[in-house]
């Protein structure tokens, strides 16, 4: 089913529809906060700078997983 295997990119094990045309997918739970969730947290702190380090090696997990992603 998961054809994409790549450290940055979730496994995905099941996917389809609900009776309710709801779709839906099975994948790794993943334990800890969403990006979304970081970026909003530093946004409502007084200070909302990001290191510089940390953003650094996070676009690039991001970026690799895309670049996985789009090779395949």
């Amino acid at each position: 089913l998961n054809t994409l295997f790549h450290p940055n990119i979730v496994k995905v094990y099941s996917f389809g529809f609900l009776e309710s045309g709801q779709p839906y997918l099975v994948l790794d739970y993943l334990q800890g906060e969403s990006l979304e969730q970081v970026i909003q947290k530093s946004n409502e702190s007084e200070n909302s700078n990001f290191d510089l380090g940390w953003m650094l090696k996070t676009f690039k997990q991001i970026s690799g997983g895309l670049a996985h992603a789009h090779e395949q």
